[in-house]
């Protein structure tokens, strides 16, 4: 947590058991706590322990284990055996702590409420009033946001809404998928009257009304497939989606540069317009003058790094090809050099020193990329923390999201209408290159007499934008030794990938320096530049529901890989087993039908596999519970 309430939640671990199995057979962390709540500021400190949680779950560990669930990525490790493998049982400690996390969180949720109910005198001026309607708001949020965790995770699950006082009362059966929605429900919405407007937190890393009424348009879009299919929840997630899009007191708008709202999440920046909820983490583990909260989010789900200027990363989370195709002829779309890092790290030099790497006509080339959106070269704190202590943060919801699920439901409802299109559009927009095409200098004249050890300088000039950088390649022997072979632009920042430069509304110029005396000078053009016009979802993809239902759906893709959103997707669409099932059959023809054990992650994807199983340990502290289907 990187406000003022960073010094709250030192405190509030030492009171908060999180180290404590759930469902401890002797709750007394419960019942001794009671006393504990005396102030107002106790029960500030007391919610921290429920946003806690939080991090268990989206942290680079969690983010890793849901995107190698996914077709977007996969564990980058042939040992790795782990729920994206598909080759687990209940008794994982995988399924068991993510469970165990989510309940915990639960359990806190609980124990705060109680005690505020039990504590009313506690809340005697207008000024605690308002403060503890607030904690109360986020304590009953926060428990249903773990709900709808477990529920899209678990299925229906055991709804436990109260304090364990007694071990009498442990065993708790399993309520229905709908039962645990409508609690989902009941504890969110009464969270947007009670929270702030995210401009009077100033950050997105607490509990906003954007973020109840975003998070509660992501409940009903899910709720609206499969597996419940409650096709009118549409209508519902259109509202709550619309409520932010149109809210002008927050003035949600997305980022002009995407690749800089990520570097905020590394360097402890806020983009409030963007951002609406993240979750926080600070520190490096090694400083004791700064408040430590580490996670593992660009360790495990960024490019590796073995220079400790740069941070060091494991680097476990490997791109599939699909994170290429995905784009089609896209070729203005820029994410497509961002989601990817196209660079190794170099393991000594200056922080972010990097190798670049090219495309490749091989498809196996691709599996040896990791995602480039979360990178430790752009924390803020020196020396950086070691493997699995970095401060960056993790986005659970972007205005881009609402945008892209309003976007959802309103095709749904009515079919592609001008406004959806224009949310998407908006989207692409955003990121389309308005600098020169791929491949966009065609030599003209070749010239002659350059000297191949120092090829001739390239200008690129007008056209109303900048940055624009190319360089000659002059022939070294043969015949054409001493002329112009080649212009390519120049490789930049892991970033823009390219010095194609931006803001170009017209062709520019491009000149090359003349020979030394006694030659030809030579001559090229630009065949073109990209225009944000291109961005816009073609006819095809707007001529029909299903047409532009498939093109949100990959649209999806290509702005959220790797944001914790894609399996859950795939199984509310109700297309998982079909495209996981595919992405075992192309990437195994990547191969050129070699067995792997990427190959056969996603072949052993099975119907079960929509769900996971209900942990073993679940199951033997709390009998009447069932096991799902094909577990």
């Amino acid at each position: 947590m990187k406000k003022l309430h960073i010094l709250i939640f030192i405190v509030v671990l030492a009171m908060v058991p999180g180290c404590k199995k759930f469902l401890d057979k002797q709750p007394n962390d419960v019942i001794n706590r009671q006393g504990f709540y005396k102030s107002i500021r106790d029960f500030d400190l007391a919610i921290q322990g429920v946003y806690n949680t939080l991090q268990a779950v989206h942290s680079g560990t969690g983010a890793a284990q849901y995107g190698w669930s996914a077709d977007e990525g996969f564990g980058a490790r042939s040992t790795f055996v782990v729920p994206g493998t598909y080759n687990l049982n209940s008794s994982s400690s995988y399924y068991n702590s993510v469970w165990s996390a989510l309940y915990g969180g639960i359990k806190e949720a609980n124990i705060l409420v109680d005690a505020m109910d039990k504590n009313p005198d506690v809340f005697t001026d207008s000024t605690s009033k308002k403060r503890g309607a607030i904690i109360k708001g986020e304590a009953m949020f926060l428990r249903g946001y773990y709900y709808f965790i477990l529920v899209q995770l678990y299925g229906g699950v055991p709804l436990r809404l109260s304090v364990i006082e007694s071990v009498n009362n442990m065993e708790l059966p399993r309520s229905s998928i709908k039962e645990v929605y409508n609690q989902v429900l009941a504890d969110m919405r009464p969270a947007e009257e009670l929270v702030p407007d995210i401009t009077t937190l100033g950050y997105g890393g607490r509990l906003n009304k954007s973020a109840v009424r975003g998070i509660l348009a992501r409940v009903n879009i899910t709720m609206a497939g499969r597996p419940l299919m409650e096709t009118n929840r549409y209508d519902s997630a259109r509202y709550w989606a619309g409520k932010v899009i149109n809210d002008g007191v927050a003035g949600h708008d997305l980022s002009p540069d995407l690749p800089e709202l990520f570097r905020k999440f590394a360097a402890d920046e806020y983009d409030i317009k963007e951002s609406i909820w993240e979750v926080e983490f600070a520190g490096d583990n090694l400083n004791p003058s700064l408040y430590n909260e580490t996670g593992n989010v660009a360790c495990f789900n960024g490019p590796a790094s073995n220079n400790a200027e740069t941070g060091l990363a494991r680097g476990y989370t490997g791109i599939t090809r699909k994170n290429w195709l995905i784009f089609g002829t896209d070729a203005g779309d820029m994410r497509k050099w961002f989601n990817i890092a196209w660079f190794n790290y170099n393991a000594t030099g200056s922080n972010g020193a990097k190798t670049y790497k090219g495309t490749s006509s091989n498809n196996t080339f691709w599996y040896g990329y990791q995602p480039g959106k979360f990178r430790r070269e752009w924390e803020r704190y020196r020396p950086k923390g070691g493997f699995s202590a970095t401060p960056v943060n993790m986005p659970i919801l972007r205005f881009a999201d609402v945008l892209l699920m309003y976007a959802e439901a309103d095709n749904e409802i009515y079919g592609p209408t001008a406004e959806s299109i224009e949310y998407v559009n908006r989207i692409r927009r955003r990121v389309w290159s308005t600098g020169i095409v791929d491949a966009g200098v065609r030599v003209a004249n070749q010239g002659s007499g350059y000297d191949p050890a120092n090829p001739p300088k390239v200008t690129i000039s007008g056209g109303g934008g900048n940055g624009a950088r190319a360089v000659a390649t002059v022939a070294a022997s043969g015949a054409n030794l001493g002329k112009v072979t080649a212009v390519a632009m120049t490789f930049t920042d892991s970033v823009l990938f390219w010095t194609r430069g931006s803001g170009y509304t017209t062709v520019p110029t491009i000149t090359i320096d003349p020979p030394p005396p006694g030659g030809t000078q030579a001559t090229a053009t630009i065949t073109g530049i990209y225009n944000k016009g291109q961005a816009d979802v073609p006819a095809a993809a707007r001529a029909s529901k299903d047409a532009f239902r498939a093109f949100i759906q990959d649209e999806r893709f290509r702005e959220l890989c790797f944001e914790d959103r894609r399996k859950f997707d795939l199984i509310r669409w109700g297309i998982f087993l079909d495209v996981i099932q595919q992405m075992a059959v192309s990437v195994k023809a990547d191969y050129n039908g070699a067995t792997n054990y990427i190959t056969t992650g996603y072949a052993n994807t099975t119907a079960r596999d929509t769900l996971w199983p209900i942990p073993l340990n679940e199951l033997t502290a709390n009998p009447v519970v069932t096991q799902n289907l094909g577990w």
